[in-house]
């Protein structure tokens, strides 16, 4: 959907990721959308997403899509950030926060460790926490960090009923993307 004033929307559109030779039928549910420019060519932009694994597709116009064979093993709730002539992809492969690195969105190796945050503290995130999008704010002098939103469930595991019944949002900072805080 489109809008200039956030308020007034226009009718929802289906962004044909796999290209617009792929009917709406044969494209399968994808989910956790998400989009970035290109960091060596402007006006180029990448679109990542859950299916099956990760999905990753190009275009120059946001209505025209090129489908890639998404390279890096990764969870749900892919994000990719422009840092440092570097793509960041923050992701969350199981009940853990992954982070890796890649100069060309082909080749992608880990950048520091597995983050847990406080889970092991929180009976609200007990069972599962998974990644969400990561801000760069480190320009804004209110934050001057990285923010993630984050969800978190428990403390009993899906299978027993709790992901809909306790499902929570987190917020965590970072001056580097290893290392995080939160709310105490």
């Amino acid at each position: 959907m489109r809008s200039k004033d956030l308020v007034n929307w226009s009718n929802v559109e289906i962004i044909k990721v796999k290209g617009n030779d792929v009917p709406f039928e044969k494209m399968s549910k994808m989910i956790d959308l998400y989009l970035i420019e290109d960091k060596n060519e402007k006006g180029k932009y990448w679109c990542f997403y859950k299916q099956n694994g990760g999905g990753m597709s190009y275009n120059y116009d946001l209505i025209n899509w090129t489908f890639l064979k998404f390279t890096a093993e990764s969870g749900e709730n892919v994000c990719v950030l422009n840092e440092n002539d570097e793509y960041i992809l923050v992701h969350s492969p199981s009940n853990i926060i992954g982070i890796k690195k890649s100069k060309d969105l082909k080749k992608w190796e880990p950048r520091g460790n597995l983050i847990t945050l406080g889970q092991n503290e929180w009976n609200w995130a007990k069972w599962k926490i998974t990644a969400g999008p990561v801000i760069n704010m480190k320009n804004v002098k209110e934050f001057k960090n990285y923010l993630m939103f984050f969800n978190g469930s428990g403390p009993l595991m899906e299978s027993q009923g709790d992901f809909d019944k306790n499902a929570s949002i987190g917020i965590a900072w970072s001056k580097d993307l290893i290392n995080w805080t939160w709310p105490k």
